[in-house]
């Protein structure tokens, strides 16, 4: 079951290596969390929700429709499968940037990722954090170092039925 509010579900599966009926409660979202069988301890990473794919989808169709270029900020294994998953409309106002030099070049939502200057010489008009638990600490240093920036959110915000662009 997918809670919204907190980014996180409940999920219950099989292990692939010795069958065992596994229970996990209150996976989050967004990170590349691991989770162990009970029983053998085998390693098993969460799959990503249909419904996760299409309110994030959704909602970022929404923030193109309202401030043009949308740029995802960060980009780990969980968020590098979403994108797998994402069904946006129009690839071409979306752009994906890192900090991190070694990711920059790598194929993503039919682009490349690119380091965050870009955010300068492209007209983005909207960065959405992809961890959650960054988020905090990096908005006010978006903010300030990208003042033509007009809104900054976690995407766990995008799974919000509430959410307002």
């Amino acid at each position: 079951s997918l809670n919204d509010k907190q980014a996180c579900m409940d999920l219950v599966g099989k292990c692939n290596s010795c069958e065992t009926e596994n229970e996990w409660r209150s996976v989050r979202l967004f990170i590349a969390e691991s989770l162990a069988c009970m029983k053998c301890g085998r390693r098993h990473y969460a799959p990503i929700p249909d419904a996760v794919a299409d309110r994030v989808s959704e909602n970022v169709e929404k923030l193109i429709a309202r401030y043009g270029m949308v740029c995802f900020w960060g980009v780990n294994s969980f968020f590098y499968s979403l994108c797998k998953k994402l069904r946006i409309a129009d690839k071409g106002c979306v752009v994906c940037v890192d900090k991190s030099a070694i990711r920059h070049g790598l194929n993503i939502l039919g682009g490349k990722l690119k380091p965050t200057e870009v955010i300068k010489h492209e007209k983005i008009g909207c960065v959405v954090v992809t961890v959650p638990q960054y988020y905090p600490s990096l908005a006010p240093s978006i903010k300030t170092e990208f003042p033509g920036v007009s809104k900054i959110v976690s995407i766990a915000e995008l799974l919000s039925g509430v959410f307002a662009p």
